[in-house]
């Protein structure tokens, strides 16, 4: 029998009569994180991955070296996944490399079929250099014949030359695909990877002890990768250790006229280091006339190096010679790598770092003037070739910040009484601190060029000033997670207040509101110095790099002279800056010394984009990231934010949220509007309306209100037509209509924009700064009064005109759904609702209006759907149930009104309708009869839980693309499937009448006529035709073109 089904279901599947429903997969879908770009470069454009920018994960795909043309960028080919007539959709996140830039990116295709070649244009975006910008659109494949080729291309309106781009979580599918859903990754709030030495370490050392890099960087013996990486686990070339050896003893650059060995070509890098190296005796290459350039060194052979520089030579050859003897004498002098190697394991950068670095304060082998070689450990490679010499101390001033005697003069400080030149380094922010460094001297004068504190020696803990519960008489309490600790301080302690020493303090200044305590100890007792950083913050809405002019979003002016050297400016990345680098939008956190002659301006420029999940009043969920809000923010007494919105945060140096930005009033609330009127003293106007929540509200309107851009005071007619949409002071009537505001502290409505009057189509640069930025996709009022029925394509979650009249309303999971009546009904509050695309019925045709707060992309952010009263066509639930009782009882209202039990879940559940209306019209529907037990309904209720939408299913067959409903029979099953037909069964039956459905999906219900009750079934309880033609099973099923839903086998007994 299993051999019959077989092939009964192969033949089946071939002649397609079965509603089989194949999942498509994404033809593209990177996001690089995989390592594989998958694109190919166009033109003279150059294609890489790239980690300097992502939309997510870290990974993107960078586009540069574009020619000329606007076509030159990156493609694909997609053409074996395409099909004729059917719609797909793309996007793709993209910004621009060049932070200043702003130019146009495309999403176009290169299709050639038997007798054309074309290039549509998918969809198209300006993009700029600050944030990410989504680029989406959809294109219906239209060919002839064969489809020869098809290519995903990304490129540019224009010129292509200059303008480089990243671009990440490219997707391109089959309009019914789901799109995955990305989430932005949120900038890390800038760090201070800037050494003490003042180096810029890099991320990827960062986890690690990095002194010995850092020492060598100072030293200008070793450096960073241009990606901003240091790479500490690569394994470092013959080629490369000469040259950092080179470098170490102040020989670099150096050039050849004529190399030596056979492997290293006039055009190597390091040619001029190998051959300096060889005539001072320090390598000799392998001895057949090869030097292995690019061959990895060993710890061996970079010990032989070193310690032949330093004339250990011949002290070596006395333990062994090479190897044994070189490892001996080096390890003699503590010359070695902490990690445990064999001597001939490659040696790493890091590794590289720390052997260099052990040899610095080695007293050298150096000729006497008898001839003979003595060591000297008065000289040493610092000495010899630095002028200086490695040190220790304890840091007593600065210019600005001092603990004994008086102040360093001008970028210097004083150690153990001897006063050094910061020169590049951080050594000024180390006042109490006992350092090591490396110092050199010219002329009597001391540079430091290497600087960082001795670990052992120093106490530190540094609490972050929201951790702070309170400092009285000497001592810090504060909370380390959830615990409390205690911090003394000796009484003589020293403030160094933002930077500077200050004699008098008092408790406020001790306990900012943003920023830190640092305190500084030494061997385990009380802390000896409290350096305190209070920040003043700014939120820049624009700034004069000429005259250091800048305004905060409050209008508050701060001038920063551009030529004061007592004004510090930190730009994100930690390194040094000056006012040029500050923009519009970014967050400035401004320490002030107590007389403010020392000022630093840190800039941090990090935002967390997306849509607001949730808001509390302690913080908010963006993209179902959780963010703080700061103290700045909520003093500011910031306008509300909803869940829904789309925003723009702007962190502070914490990760808090200091502003949300205004994206064309993003912010404001939004609403529908239902009525305008004279409150009963005749004094008030008010509106009632429904909020984005779903509640019925009535509101007073400010005194002064600004309507769609005019302001309005004193004419309250006026400010009545505004609000009610007419002219016509003699009416009373409100045009019902969505529309955003904002409130006062007082809780009136003070700004309202509506969406054009739902007239005009309009574009960002159309609208003035004081506009509405509510824009209408479709328009409700449109010139020839005529109406169109959108129909709902549930995968694609886009409203479809077929009639092809108007533009499609393609929707998100976030897309805010008003669910209003028709104007004509008359209907009571009850009937409004808000709700999202999940509660929209399936392939069913609706009066609906999408709205968006800007012009960019397809998907809208509200949209009003009407109800026309029927009730039916606005049915969600997929679900058919069966009637076990029916019964009267009250509703909410208190309304006598019809109720059913059915069977859901395993058990019998009772539900009452809203209204009597909804009864009438599901037995209207059901040509006048009466809804009775063994009746299998569908239905929706509303949030109290009562049935505001009902249908009787008599299984009348295909309801659109997606959904199915039917009553019949089983023909044949077995193995989990099973042949299902809607006309009564006969041996002679064809195939051709009947469908394919998997049983091991469905809900299984059975109910008995006999006993008019309900029980939860299995497969077992359904007889199908072939095995009891005349006992045979009745059945009620639903399916959507994803899976099986329900199954009701219906039985006499």
């Amino acid at each position: 029998m299993k051999k019959i089904f077989s092939i009964l279901l192969v033949f089946a599947m071939c002649i397609g009569i079965l509603p089989v429903y194949a999942a498509e997969e994404p033809i593209i879908n990177n996001d690089f994180e995989s390592g594989e770009i998958g694109f190919g470069a166009r033109g003279t454009a150059a294609v890489e991955l790239s980690k300097d920018a992502a939309y997510s994960g870290s990974n993107s795909m960078l586009i540069t070296g574009r020619g000329s043309n606007a076509w030159e960028g990156a493609g694909v080919s997609i053409a074996n996944g395409v099909k004729l007539d059917e719609t797909y959709y793309g996007q793709m996140y993209v910004k621009a490399a060049d932070e200043g830039a702003s130019f146009t990116v495309k999403m176009s295709l290169e299709l050639v079929d038997d007798t054309k070649t074309d290039y549509p244009q998918m969809g198209a975006a300006k993009v700029n250099g600050t944030s990410w910008t989504l680029v989406e659109g959809t294109w219906t494949a239209d060919y002839t014949g064969n489809l020869k080729t098809l290519n995903f291309n990304i490129e540019t309106d224009d010129a292509g030359t200059g303008k480089a781009f990243y671009v990440d979580n490219v997707f391109f599918a089959h309009e019914s695909v789901p799109v995955p859903k990305v989430t932005q990754t949120v900038p890390v709030v800038q760090k201070e990877n800037i050494s003490y030495s003042g180096n810029k370490i890099a991320e990827d050392i960062l986890d690690r002890d990095y002194k010995d890099i850092d020492k060598m960087m100072s030293l200008g013996v070793i450096s960073g990768y241009p990606d901003g990486s240091f790479k500490p686990d690569n394994d470092v070339t013959r080629a490369e250790f000469l040259v950092m050896l080179m470098r170490m003893l102040k020989m670099d650059n150096l050039t050849a006229s004529e190399s030596k060995y056979a492997d290293v070509q006039d055009d190597h890098f390091a040619r001029g280091a190998i051959e300096a190296a060889t005539s001072l005796g320090i390598c000799h290459g392998y001895g057949n006339g090869k030097f292995g350039p690019d061959d990895h060194v060993t710890y061996v052979q970079a010990v032989k190096m070193l310690m032949s520089t330093m004339g250990y030579a011949f002290i070596a050859d006395e333990k062994g010679g090479y190897p044994n003897g070189y490892m001996a004498a080096a390890r003699e002098e503590d010359i070695y790598v902490s990690e445990n190697i064999s001597m001939d394991d490659n040696l790493t950068r890091a590794m590289t770092a720390e052997l260099l670095c052990s040899a610095l304060d080695v007293g050298l082998y150096m000729q006497n003037g008898k001839g003979g070689i003595v060591r000297d450990n008065n000289r040493t490679i610092l000495t010899e070739y630095y002028n200086g010499d490695l040190m220790r101390g304890y840091v007593e001033a600065s210019n600005d910040a001092f603990v004994n005697g008086d102040k360093a003069g001008y970028n210097s400080v004083k150690i153990n009484g001897v006063e050094y030149f910061s020169g590049t380094t951080r050594a000024e922010e180390l006042v109490g601190y006992y350092v090591d460094f490396i110092c050199s001297e010219i002329d009597g004068e001391y540079t430091l060029l290497y600087i960082q504190p001795r670990g052992s020696k120093n106490d530190e803990l540094v609490i972050d000033a929201r951790d702070i519960d309170e400092y009285s008489n000497y001592e810090y309490t504060y909370y380390e997670g959830d615990k409390k600790r205690k911090a003394k301080l000796d009484k003589g302690f020293t403030v160094i207040y933002n930077g500077q020493t200050i004699n008098s303090y008092n408790d406020l200044m001790m306990t900012p509101e943003l920023g830190s305590i640092k305190l500084i100890g030494s061997d385990g007792g009380k802390y000896t110095v409290a350096y305190i950083t209070s920040y003043e913050t700014i939120i820049v809405s624009s700034v004069n790099k000429i005259t250091g002019d800048i305004y905060d979003i409050d209008n508050k002016k701060y001038t920063f002279e551009p030529a004061d050297d007592n004004i510090s400016y930190i730009k994100p990345d930690g390194s040094s800056g000056t006012i040029a680098d500050i923009s519009k939008d970014d967050v400035l956190h401004v320490a002030s010394s107590d007389n403010n002659d020392k000022i630093t301006v840190r800039i941090v420029r990090s935002t967390a984009k997306g849509k607001v999940n949730s808001v509390s009043d302690s913080d908010i969920t963006i993209d179902d990231m959780k963010y703080d809000f700061s103290n700045v923010y909520k003093n500011r007494n910031s306008d509300n934010v909803n869940a829904g919105e789309n925003i723009t945060a702007h962190l502070d140096i914490n990760g808090d949220i200091v502003y949300i930005e205004n994206n064309g009033d993003s912010n404001m609330k939004v609403g529908y509007i239902m009525n305008a009127f004279m409150h009963d003293n005749g004094e008030k106007l008010q509106i009632k309306y429904m909020t984005s929540k779903g509640s019925i509200e009535i509101a007073d309107i400010a005194n002064s209100i600004t309507i769609d851009g005019v302001k309005y005071k004193n004419d309250i007619d006026a400010k009545l037509n505004a609000l009610r949409g007419t002219d016509d002071t003699e009416s009373s009537d409100t045009i019902e209509r969505i529309f955003r505001y904002n409130e006062n502290s007082s809780g009136e409505i003070k700004k309202i924009d509506f969406a054009r009057n739902q007239r005009t189509l309009i574009t960002d640069a159309d609208r003035n700064e004081e506009e509405n930025t509510l824009y209408a996709v479709n328009d409700k009022y449109i010139a020839d009064g005529a109406q169109t029925k959108y129909k709902y394509k549930y995968n694609a979650r886009t409203f479809i005109d077929e009639g092809g009249s108007y533009s499609s309303i393609a929707f998100s999971p976030n897309t805010l759904v008003f669910i209003v009546p028709d104007e004509s009904l008359n209907a009571g509050d009850e009937e409004y609702e808000v709700t999202n695309v999940s509660s929209i019925g399936y392939d069913a045709q609706y009066e609906v209006y999408g709205y968006k707060t800007d012009m960019k992309g397809i998907v809208v952010d509200y949209a009003v759907l009407i109800k026309n009263g029927t009730g039916s066509g606005y049915l969600r639930s997929q679900n058919g149930y069966v009637v076990t009782s029916v019964f009267y009882g009250l509703n909410k209202n208190e309304e006598d009104v019809p109720g059913f039990e059915v069977y859901i879940d395993g058990k019998e559940q009772s539900y009452i309708l809203k209204n009597r209306d909804i009864y009438n019209s599901a037995v209207e529907a059901n040509d006048g009869r009466e809804i009775e037990r063994g009746d299998i309904i569908r239905f929706d209720t509303d949030s109290s839980g009562e049935i505001s939408n009902l249908v009787v299913d008599n299984g009348s067959g295909k309801y659109g693309d997606y959904f199915y409903s039917a009553r019949g029979y089983i023909y044949f099953k077995d193995d989990g499937y099973a042949y299902f037909t809607t006309k009564r069964p006969t041996e002679s039956m064809s195939y051709d009448d009947m469908i394919l459905i998997p049983l091991d999906g469905f809900d299984i219900t059975v109910y008995s006529k006999r006993y008019k009750d309900a029980y939860s079934g299995v497969e077992g309880d359904i007889i199908d035709y072939t095995t009891d033609p005349e006992n045979y099973s009745s059945v009620y099923i639903t399916m959507n073109y994803e899976n099986a839903k329900t199954l009701i086998c219906v039985t006499d007994d």
